[in-house]
């Protein structure tokens, strides 16, 4: 009896078998990326929430992404718009990168832009704007942001909507969203 349930399973049921569970661990490792994953029966985990505390900025260690915002350190002072550096590397092809100014006196986030589309080697730049005249000596946080496309699609919509302009800005950051790297910068 013993020896009968130790015998493997061949023939078309054990390839089902190991294609499905080569599926969920592919598919958690991609979800994994924006804080989602899926369990061993396959089932979908959804995302975490994000936190507004400080995010630390992700290591380069094999499968996470890695992105850095060069020449901006916490601490500087910017101008009402400035250009905004940096790089980026191992992000999914799933997943766009977004900077986002987070107003911290207003506690609103505001998108700049559009997705940013690091070139072949990794580096990136987008212009983001720190508020209007009477936002001078504003605290502000530059996110740099992994977004499904679901969330990408919400930052698309609130562009849209304020055409430009400087909008009323989004209580919280949507669903599918991870921080990647952060600066806090004041507003000269």
């Amino acid at each position: 009896m013993a020896a009968e349930q130790r015998r493997t399973r061949t023939g078309p049921a054990a390839s089902t078998t190991v294609v499905r569970a080569l599926a969920v661990v592919l598919a958690g490792g991609a979800l994994a990326a924006c804080g989602q994953g899926v369990t061993p029966a396959g089932e979908y985990v959804p995302p975490t929430p994000v936190s507004v505390s400080r995010a630390v900025t992700s290591t380069s260690t094999e499968g996470a992404p890695s992105v850095r915002v060069s020449g901006l350190s916490d601490g500087d002072r910017v101008k009402a718009e400035q250009e905004i550096r940096g790089t980026a590397a191992g992000l999914s092809r799933h997943l766009q990168l977004w900077v986002v100014v987070r107003d911290v006196r207003a506690g609103v986030f505001r998108p700049q832009d559009d997705a940013i589309s690091p070139e072949t080697w990794g580096n990136w730049s987008v212009r983001a704007r720190f508020g209007g005249e009477k936002a001078r000596g504003g605290r502000y946080e530059v996110l740099v942001v992994a977004a499904t496309t679901k969330a990408g699609n919400v930052f698309y919509q609130y562009l849209y909507a304020t055409a430009g302009k400087d909008g009323p800005g989004l209580e919280d950051l949507p669903r599918g969203v991870r921080t990647l790297a952060d600066v806090t910068v004041t507003r000269s």
